[in-house]
């Protein structure tokens, strides 16, 4: 995604994979997710494990990527910066 490159085309979704460390910071993560998704009216599928939280997203509705999952991308990343949670790097 331009701009944001910790996302990932896969399956037709939106993905990116945050290191949060722990448990903890990755519920908080999701919390703040959560509330960043209900301002939009667009909700990502947000899985939750230690030490990381993997989010996808797509257009339910029409069933491929729309503006309304990079602009819910791009606002999860910058959440993310703000938080200070790194991408999952592979390897």
């Amino acid at each position: 995604m331009q701009g944001h490159p910790e996302w990932r085309v896969e399956d037709g979704k939106l993905v990116a994979v945050y290191a949060t460390g722990n448990f903890r910071a990755g519920a908080e993560f999701v919390s703040r997710m959560a509330q960043l998704a209900d301002d939009l009216n667009h909700h990502p599928d947000v899985e939750l494990t230690y030490p990381r939280v993997t989010v996808r997203t797509i257009s339910h509705d029409v069933g491929h990527l729309t503006a309304r999952d990079e602009e819910l991308a791009a606002g999860i990343s910058q959440l993310a910066e703000a938080m200070g949670i790194p991408l999952q790097r592979a390897g």
